[in-house]
C-alpha cells in the first residue's frame, strides 16, 4: 500500500515540515522524506513492534539516526495477561531454582535484531529490557527499551512461580495464568506458549 503525508520535526522552537511518500507492508513502512526548502532527501524505515515504533533515518544510503516512539496500550501478549476464567492461585507456590538469573531471547524482524532479557528473582519478581540492533548498520542500536510483558507484570504486581514444568504468573486478586510450558537443556530454556503455539528459546546470561 502506498502512502503520502507530512512529517513535522520540532527543534529549538522551530518546526520543519518534510514531505513523505513510501509504501506500507503489514507492520513495516519504507519511504523518502523530502525537505522542500533545499530539496534534501532522506530514507526512512519504520517497524511497529510491541506498541513501539522503531525508526531508522538515513541519507545517501547511510543510516544516520535511529529512535523509538512508544504509546500507551491496554494490549499485552496473552502469555502473561490476567483472565478471570483462570482458577485462583493456591496458598503456597514453588519456584524452580533453575530459572533464577537472567536469560536472553534473540528474535529478528525486517529492520532490527532484538535481544529480550528476562531476570527471574527468588522473591517472584521479574525485571528485564530489550536491546535492538539495526540490520541496516552495525553502528545503530537502541538500548534498554521496556519489554511490554514485563512492564505489565510490574504494573499489576504479578509474580512468577512454577508447577509441573509450567511457568505461571500470580496476581494479587487471586488470578493465575498458566500459559507457558518450559524445558531446560544445557543452559537453554525453551518456552512453548500454550495459547499460540509460539516457541521461544532463551539462553542463560548469568
Amino acid at each position: 500500500m502506498k502512502f503520502t503525508g507530512e512529517y513535522l520535526v520540532e527543534l529549538n522552537g522551530k518546526t520543519d515540515k518534510y514531505l513523505v511518500q513510501g509504501s506500507l507492508d503489514e507492520n513495516k513502512a519504507t519511504g523518502l522524506a523530502t525537505f522542500p526548502d533545499d530539496g534534501s532527501v532522506f530514507q526512512i524505515e519504520a517497524v511497529l513492534k510491541n506498541e513501539q515504533l522503531l525508526i531508522v533515518i538515513g541519507q545517501a544510503g547511510i543510516p544516520t539516526l535511529a529512535g523509538t516512539l512508544s504509546r500507551e496500550s491496554s494490549r499485552t501478549q496473552a502469555s502473561i495477561r490476567q483472565n478471570n476464567n483462570y482458577p485462583p492461585a493456591s496458598p503456597g507456590v514453588t519456584r524452580d531454582p533453575r530459572l533464577l538469573g537472567t536469560w536472553c531471547w534473540e528474535s529478528m524482524d525486517p529492520a532490527f535484531i532484538n535481544y529480550s532479557y528476562w531476570t527471574f528473582r527468588n522473591d517472584g519478581s521479574i525485571d528485564g529490557y530489550l536491546n535492538s540492533s539495526s540490520t541496516l548498520s552495525s553502528d545503530i542500536s537502541i538500548s534498554r527499551q521496556p519489554v511490554e510483558e514485563i512492564e505489565y507484570l510490574k504494573r499489576n504486581s504479578g509474580l512468577w512461580f512454577t508447577e509441573n514444568s509450567t511457568l505461571c504468573f500470580k496476581y494479587p486478586n487471586g488470578n493465575i495464568v498458566r500459559n507457558i510450558k518450559y524445558t531446560m537443556d544445557n543452559g537453554v530454556m525453551t518456552w512453548r506458549i500454550i495459547s499460540s503455539g509460539e516457541v521461544r528459546r532463551y539462553k542463560r546470561v548469568n
